[in-house]
């Protein structure tokens, strides 16, 4: 189902003029990654904003083509086994779901050809399994799994994630007061990480980061 498009400044309390130099302040050598893309109708805003690198930017949109964070996360562990299993090439069966907001005849032409190529091509595991290492800077699926959490606390929180041990439950307590306001995509962010808990997330990923060269 194609996301509403959200209003740029929706929700944000930094215009989008400011949100590129926010971002290179505080995530300098990092570029910006829309959780949601905007071949999906994702908006630019610090809430679907996600700072990474470039390669591990570019890994992604190999392994998911224009797929959304929920749509890989809901698929997360299929994806994964399909990679690292026996079988020396596969197809990337997972992108199925992929695609677009809204576009001409001509580019929607072109996004379906390009699919279905992909979906009609045997791609070496080898291959997809550096792609997945380079995306999420382990082979293991718990490490993707809290990589993608990180992502989603973007979703729930924008630009304090600049600092986000400073976050405090006064700002959990903010933002639950606001989800009558939220867009559908932040609700589903709002659902997996209280579940699993925003300290434990804040652990897990200050872990990653620690083992990771």
């Amino acid at each position: 189902m194609p996301q509403k498009r959200e209003g740029e400044n929706s929700g944000s309390k930094i215009k989008t003029s400011k949100l590129r130099a926010f971002y290179k302040k505080h995530f300098p050598g990092l570029r910006t990654h829309h959780l949601i893309p905007r071949s999906r109708g994702g908006p630019t805003c610090c809430f679907n904003l996600f700072p990474w690198a470039e390669k591990n930017h570019d890994a992604w949109h190999q392994l998911f083509f224009n797929m959304t964070t929920q749509e890989v996360w809901e698929r997360l562990d299929e994806i994964h086994a399909a990679i690292y299993s026996d079988a020396e090439r596969v197809v990337p069966f997972w992108i199925e779901v992929c695609t677009l907001f809204k576009a001409s005849p001509q580019k929607a032409k072109v996004f379906e050809e390009q699919k279905a190529s992909k979906l009609s091509s045997l791609v070496n595991t080898t291959k997809l399994q550096g792609l997945w290492r380079v995306c999420f800077k382990s082979e293991k699926l718990a490490e993707a799994r809290t990589q993608m959490l990180y992502m989603m606390m973007f979703m729930l929180f924008g630009s304090k994630m600049a600092d986000p041990d400073s976050i405090s439950q006064t700002d959990i307590q903010a933002t639950l007061s606001k989800m009558s306001e939220m867009k559908t995509y932040r609700h589903w962010a709002v659902s997996v990480c209280f579940g699993y808990g925003v300290s434990t997330i804040i652990s897990r990923v200050n872990d990653l980061n620690s083992s990771s060269p």
